[in-house]
C-alpha cells in the first residue's frame, strides 16, 4: 500500500499540479480572482502530496527495509521525541531477519503505542526495548504517564468509540 501510494496517487497529484499550473499560465491576469482559486488549489495539491509522503512513509519506513528494525525503531524514537518533546529511552539490539510483515506489524505497534503515550497519557518519559534471544523477539513500551483501565478502553473500542489499543492487545 505505501509503494502505491507512492508512486500511483504522487504521479496522479503531480499530473494534477502541472494542469493547474499550466491553466493558471493561460488564465488572462485581470480574472485575479480565478487565479487566486486556481493557486489556492495547487497549494492544496502540494500539501496534499506532502501529506501523502509522510503518509506512505509511516506506513512502511524506507529505514525498515535499508537498516534494519532496530535502526527503523531508534529513528522512530528520535522522531517523536523532537516532535513531541516526550524524553524517550530506546535500548535495541540487531535482531534475526523475520518476514517484512513482522517488522512492519512491530514498527506499527511502536507508533501507535508512543502515540497513545503523547496523546492520552500524561507521561514525561517512555522506555522502549527490543530485544531477542533464542525463543523469541520482544518489544516493550512503557511510559510513566496515568494509565487506564483495560477492559473499559477495549470494551468502549468494541462498541465503536476507539481502535487504538485493540490492534496493540497481545493475544
Amino acid at each position: 500500500m505505501a509503494h502505491a501510494l507512492h508512486d500511483e496517487a504522487s504521479q496522479a497529484l503531480t499530473a494534477l499540479k502541472i494542469s493547474l499550473d499550466l491553466i493558471r499560465e493561460d488564465v488572462p491576469v485581470e480574472l485575479s480572482s480565478l487565479h487566486q482559486r486556481i493557486g489556492d488549489a495547487i497549494a492544496l495539491t502540494v500539501q496534499t502530496m506532502d501529506q501523502l509522503r509522510l503518509l506512505a512513509r509511516s506506513l512502511r519506513p524506507p529505514s525498515l527495509d535499508a537498516a534494519g528494525l532496530d535502526a527503523a525503531l531508534a529513528a522512530l524514537c528520535r522522531r517523536f521525541s523532537q516532535h513531541t518533546r516526550l524524553a524517550i529511552d530506546y535500548a535495541g539490539q540487531e535482531v534475526p531477519k523475520m518476514l517484512d510483515t513482522v517488522g512492519i506489524c512491530f514498527y506499527r505497534f511502536s507508533q501507535e503505542a508512543l502515540t497513545n503515550a503523547g496523546r492520552h497519557s500524561g507521561a514525561k518519559r517512555v522506555w522502549v526495548k527490543l530485544r531477542h534471544d533464542a525463543e523469541a523477539i520482544t518489544l516493550s513500551v512503557e511510559d510513566d504517564g496515568r494509565g487506564f483501565d483495560t477492559e473499559a478502553v477495549l470494551s468502549a473500542q468494541l462498541r465503536g468509540t476507539g481502535s487504538g489499543c485493540w490492534g496493540c492487545r497481545s493475544a
